[in-house]
């Protein structure tokens, strides 16, 4: 099967200070949840610009020195679609938030309350291993049936 890959990026932004990190709510059909901002990467736009504008897009703030910390792949059994997830952090931000057009608001939730955010799948170990400062590679195929698990491989 020829597949498709789609390059997307993922950036949790922590307030150090104040033990936050900035969530916004994904209602896509197969990855629903509170998750760091991010999306997909215009051709020809480079890695670490879609990470800043998907984050100004979503929140209205803007990033500063991101650190890339590893690279989430989902592989699409049935459809021949392969996303990979540049997933970067950062401690480095200003402006105020504001949720883009058609975006809910975006929330930042105390690391010590996570349990009581319905966070979209997989996100929870990318975060952990992010936050602790490891890079990590998770891999999960998928399909539309909802068979697959996610691997988490320390790197």
């Amino acid at each position: 099967m020829d597949g498709k890959v789609i390059l997307t990026t993922l950036v949790v932004i922590v307030d150090r200070a104040k033990q936050c990190v900035l969530l916004v709510r994904r209602r896509k059909r197969n990855w629903q949840g509170y998750a760091a901002p991010g999306g997909h990467v215009d051709f020809p736009e480079s890695l670490m610009n879609c990470a800043v504008r998907e984050v100004r897009e979503e929140t209205g703030l803007c990033v500063k020195n991101l650190k890339l910390m590893g690279v989430s792949h989902f592989a699409g059994l049935d459809c021949g679609e392969e996303y990979l997830v540049f997933n970067y952090l950062t401690d480095t931000f200003s402006g105020t938030l504001q949720p883009g057009p058609g975006e809910d608001p975006a929330v930042w939730v105390p690391l010590d309350r996570l349990d009581e955010y319905q966070l979209a799948e997989g996100f929870r170990e990318r975060l952990e291993a992010m936050l602790a400062g490891r890079h990590v590679e998770f891999y999960k195929p998928w399909s539309s049936t909802g068979d697959g698990t996610v691997e988490a491989i320390e790197m």
